[in-house]
């Protein structure tokens, strides 16, 4: 069941509301008390952000989101392992609606962060960009090993 948003969260999704600078040091701050608190009620605290922010329009929840994650590269490690991994969890309980938008979002992200940011975010959460190998990285590296041909019985179908 889906519960409504309450005031914290949409406190939470205000935020996408607030100059660059000053939205990551309040999502920092955010951040830094949800780790303090004990599991169940980060991940608790967590699902009702997630739910708070992707309630917000495609062009927001973009805004929010490339937030978001800057901010986890700039935490202490453990912090946004805690983080990612929270948030991780509360993405896995969001209706599916969110889920699909979530994965387009993230898809389109991954081109926007360096290399090194990237590599760091795929630490914190392998998930994070949904399986999408950046484009610089050469076809070998992302193919799949192919099985080996098997000969046929019949002459045309040996190779």
């Amino acid at each position: 069941m889906v519960r409504e948003a309450q005031p914290g969260d949409a406190i939470w999704a205000s935020l996408v509301e607030l100059p660059e600078e000053e939205r990551r040091g309040r999502m920092t701050e955010t951040y830094g008390e949800l780790a303090s608190l004990a599991e169940p009620d980060r991940k608790a605290r967590m699902l009702a952000m997630a739910r708070a922010e992707y309630a917000l329009s495609d062009e927001r929840l973009r805004t929010f989101t490339l937030s978001r994650l800057r901010v986890w590269l700039s935490l202490p490690a453990e912090t946004a392992r805690i983080m990612a991994a929270t948030y991780d969890a509360a993405m896995a309980q969001m209706p599916a609606r969110a889920a699909m938008r979530h994965v387009e979002l993230v898809q389109t992200l991954a081109r926007t962060f360096s290399s090194g940011d990237e590599a760091k975010l795929r630490q914190l959460v392998p998930s994070v960009f949904g399986g999408v190998a950046r484009e610089s990285q050469p076809a070998a590296a992302v193919a799949q090993p192919q099985p080996p041909r098997r000969k046929g019985f019949w002459p045309f179908r040996r190779s």
